[in-house]
């Protein structure tokens, strides 16, 4: 009498824990971040040109299923987001030098 109810608590048991690892992917986690930098960047007026089609060609990538080069175009992108907001810092109040006479 108490097996079936043991087997029935083991199984609920366990298909939680089985689900509890699934969770977005190392490459949707790197995507988002590199969304994220390129709104920041975007905002910042210092969106480079060619960052967002990183980051489009990336996600086609993906869905062809050449996890590598996806995972790439948007380790791509998310630097030159990052770059792109590191340029508009520095630019942002240049130090103006004048030569000496």
């Amino acid at each position: 009498m108490k097996k079936p109810i043991i087997v029935a608590a083991l199984a609920v048991t366990l298909g939680g824990c089985a689900s509890a690892g699934k969770g977005p992917s190392s490459y949707d986690l790197l995507y988002s971040q590199a969304q994220d930098e390129i709104r920041v960047a975007m905002q910042m007026g210092f969106l480079w040109s060619d960052t967002e089609n990183l980051l489009l060609q990336s996600k086609q990538a993906q869905a062809r299923g050449d996890k590598k080069r996806a995972k790439a175009l948007a380790e791509q992108a998310l630097k030159q987001a990052q770059l792109a907001q590191q340029q508009a810092r520095e630019q942002a109040n240049p130090e103006v030098v004048y030569p000496a006479l």
